[in-house]
């Protein structure tokens, strides 16, 4: 019996048009890199990976196209329900998983994501960008501030979660919200325009 190769799962939860692209163009690069011999996986808006196609070749990744809402305030409990059984589909319905990377996450569906890898014990890597800001103590960005540290007391709760960390400065600054063995720091990927 032939062994299926095991499979890599890339979901950008947030993003839709330009934003993020090169900054994910990038990521998606190393991803490639590093599991070349994997079944690849990319999970993003249709637009956004369309944009993201026009930097970079995506030839050995299947690409399952979503509608990602734009990010409101207002709107933060609807985008977590709908991340939330995005979620949930990947988490279960996938078998042959070896790694999820999710670009982004929102605050409640990081405690989701914590609660219910207890059960399931996926090895899920979480990119964490300039929501992190909000954990300093000069910044003071409102009810932002109170939303993005609902979770903080999670990060360390689930060993088959780890963060990537974009620049080492970034992880001095908010290494006091991790035990350092759950962080792997980059330096943040970037496709330039030609």
């Amino acid at each position: 019996m032939v062994e299926q190769s095991k499979k890599i799962i890339v979901f950008e939860p947030n993003m839709n048009g330009p934003a993020h692209t090169e900054i994910n163009a990038g990521f998606i690069k190393i991803i490639q890199k590093l599991y070349s011999e994997h079944e690849l996986i990319f999970i993003a808006d249709a637009e956004h990976l369309k944009l993201i196609q026009d930097k970079i070749n995506m030839d050995k990744w299947e690409l399952k196209p979503i509608e990602v809402t734009t990010f409101s305030p207002k709107k933060f409990i609807q985008l977590e329900s709908k991340l939330m059984f995005r979620l949930t589909k990947i988490l279960i319905s996938n078998n042959n998983i070896e790694k999820i990377f999710l670009l982004g996450i929102l605050p409640i569906s990081q405690i989701y994501v914590s609660i219910i890898n207890h059960f399931l014990d996926r090895d899920i890597v979480i990119a964490l960008h300039g929501q992190m800001e909000v954990f300093l103590k000069e910044n003071k960005i409102g009810f932002t501030r109170y939303y993005h540290s609902i979770p903080k007391y999670l990060y360390n709760s689930n060993d088959h979660i780890k963060y990537i960390i974009f620049g080492e400065s970034i992880a001095k600054n908010i290494g006091f919200l991790f035990k350092r063995e759950k962080l792997l720091v980059i330096d943040q990927p970037y496709i330039m325009n030609k």
